[in-house]
């Protein structure tokens, strides 16, 4: 799942590429699986531990089909 991000974040060009200050939010809802990419612009901003608290709290409403 994190290659995916990763390739997509990549491939579509998210944020600017001068200050790479984007984010993506890539949820595969079958399997089960998000991911929260985050530029190396963003990080001192978003750290990992919120991006995964983020998607912890996503975690009931995505169960509900929310």
């Amino acid at each position: 799942m994190a290659d995916v991000a990763n390739a997509l974040y990549r491939a579509w060009g998210i944020g600017q590429k001068k200050s790479n200050e984007g984010a993506l939010l890539l949820l595969a809802r079958r399997e089960r699986k998000s991911r929260l990419e985050i530029g190396h612009g963003l990080e001192p901003i978003l750290p990992d531990g919120f991006s995964g608290s983020v998607l912890r709290e996503m975690r009931p409403a995505l169960r509900e089909n929310h």
